[in-house]
């Protein structure tokens, strides 16, 4: 089920690195200063979008990780799920305290040899034997849905407070009572599935609106990736940079700005650098790109821009949050 982290598309793994360094010495990451890119990582799927929806990326370097659905030993790393496009957001969960749900869908599942994994809801996860048939489960399995009543349902229900007697002023308020209409559930059924494969196929069309809504929703925030993917990442002068990197590896600066650049590799386990934006006295950006070697063989190249002294922006003030350009080799 498992593969090495290089088959995950570059993109995402430096999506899933830079969060990383977004939160690392923050109270999200308490206790977790090592934490960096696991060795692993697992495709992820659902039953309305065909290939892989998101890949399970393991974090290594957290401290203990609790177990997630199961009372045996937690395999003591945390993980990111990163969505593979518009249908959800670009990190729809992650966790540096609890396993990755992988782990739990196999302990869950007593030993069954777990092939496929499935992703149905914002925490809940299914697993498939070979043979594809179900194998384990984790979080709230998303019930059948029966909305064949609703045409003759009311539109809306109610509960609402309302005062026992009236009065002409509130000096001296009347106790309420609690008015209760039953209508919340809008002739809509909800009951369990005949099996796995009834779910499986039925999946697409039952959670179609909620699935639809996740995707309007996740659209503004995979507007912000593409920007960033197009103009890079602006340093304002006088002010550090820290890059996350996803193995060891040696690092260049090019372009226009790059004279104007300070960089420094960092000496920690989690592999990275720093970018210092020094005065340039130019009146407009200056761009410039980052271009890394890694020791596999594979580079990327991120692009970025100085932004003068004094210059307005809406830069976010937390980290860096880039995507690859350019990509060669595994």
């Amino acid at each position: 089920m498992r593969v090495k982290i290089s088959e995950v598309p570059l993109s995402l793994r430096r999506r899933a690195a830079n969060h990383l360094e977004s939160i690392r010495g923050t109270d999200m990451a308490t206790g977790h200063d090592q934490m960096r890119l696991g060795d692993k990582a697992c495709p992820v799927y659902r039953p309305d979008i065909d290939g892989v929806a998101y890949w399970e990326i393991e974090v290594k370097g957290v401290k203990e990780t609790k177990a997630r659905g199961h009372a045996g030993k937690s395999s003591g790393m945390g993980f990111l799920m990163l969505s593979t496009g518009p249908h959800d957001v670009p990190i729809p969960h992650w966790s540096l305290d609890t396993e990755p749900p992988s782990y739990g869908l196999e302990a869950k599942g007593n030993g069954k040899n777990i092939a496929k994994m499935h992703k149905l809801d914002s925490m809940a996860y299914a697993a498939e034997d070979a043979k594809g048939n179900y194998a384990s489960h984790l979080g709230q399995f998303p019930p059948k849905i029966d909305a064949s009543g609703m045409q003759n349902a009311p539109r809306l229900g109610e509960f609402r407070a309302e005062p026992e007697i009236r009065t002409e002023n509130d000096k001296q308020p009347p106790k309420l009572r609690f008015v209760k209409n039953d209508r919340s559930t809008h002739g809509i059924k909800a009951s369990g599935w005949k099996d796995w494969h009834e779910a499986q196929k039925a999946f697409p069309e039952t959670f179609k609106p909620h699935l639809q809504k996740l995707a309007e929703h996740a659209r503004g925030h995979w507007e912000t990736e593409e920007l960033i993917d197009t103009f890079g990442e602006g340093i304002h002068e006088g002010q550090k940079m820290t890059v996350a990197m996803l193995q060891p590896g040696t690092a260049t600066l090019g372009g226009e700005g790059a004279k104007f650049v300070k960089m420094t590799m960092l000496d920690r386990q989690a592999a990275g650098l720093t970018l210092e934006a020094m005065a340039s006295g130019a009146r407009n950006e200056l761009s410039f790109m980052l271009e890394i070697k890694y020791v596999d063989g594979s580079s990327e190249t991120l692009n970025y821009f100085i932004v003068p002294r004094g210059t307005p922006s809406n830069k976010r003030g937390v980290a860096p949050h880039l995507v690859a350009q350019l990509a060669g080799g595994k």
